[in-house]
């Protein structure tokens, strides 16, 4: 007998933008975690990532009834999400100081940090520690650890990452650019 099937993010989506609450409730069950980790690397503080991912799932739900939301558009669920985070983020940020943000002060309250380490099996010639990457990150600018995770982390195109930083395309690639030289530097990669 085969297992029942299990609905996927976008298939839970539709169904909670039609108005099923259940269905948003099974998203927000699944994809919590994600969301707190990644409010968690951009401004740190368990209590502020705790707050800004219950934000993130407003907006979204908002988001769906306003119909700003269209499925047919999306993808993938998860992404658009994590986007919706990282923008309540920079709101988050825009009206509060901005501060540099340890990720010892972003770990989990079991003290595992937001983003694991990658394994201890890849790529065994180009590894570095765990801790030379987390110590290399503190180093960044806290607008560089922005550009670094909207772009390599949650995936976003240029331009959103350029929109979220209210800066040009340009601008945002060069930022980009800075924060990979000097987390190599760090690295000893150069």
């Amino acid at each position: 007998m085969s297992a029942p099937h299990e609905p996927s993010d976008e298939e839970l989506a539709r169904t909670a933008k039609s108005g099923g609450y259940n269905a948003f409730d099974q998203l927000h069950a699944r994809l919590f975690s994600k969301v707190r980790a990644a409010c968690a690397s951009l401004v740190g503080g368990s209590e502020q990532a705790d707050d800004l991912s219950v934000e993130t799932f407003a907006r979204a739900w908002g988001a769906m009834a306003r119909c700003s939301y269209d499925p047919s558009k999306v993808r993938r669920f998860q992404a658009w999400l994590l986007k919706v985070a990282k923008n309540v983020c920079i709101d988050h940020l825009r009206w509060h100081q901005w501060k540099f943000v340890s990720l010892d002060e972003a770990a989990e309250p079991d003290g595992t940090a937001p983003v694991e380490p990658p394994d201890e099996s890849w790529d065994p010639d180009r590894l570095v520690s765990w801790t030379c990457v987390r110590d290399a990150w503190e180093a960044l600018p806290h607008r560089q650890r922005l550009v670094l995770a909207a772009k390599y982390w949650a995936g976003e195109t240029w331009e959103d990452v350029a929109d979220g930083l209210g800066c040009s395309v340009q601008q945002a690639r060069s930022e980009a650019a800075r924060a990979r030289s000097a987390m190599a530097r760090h690295l000893g990669m150069t």
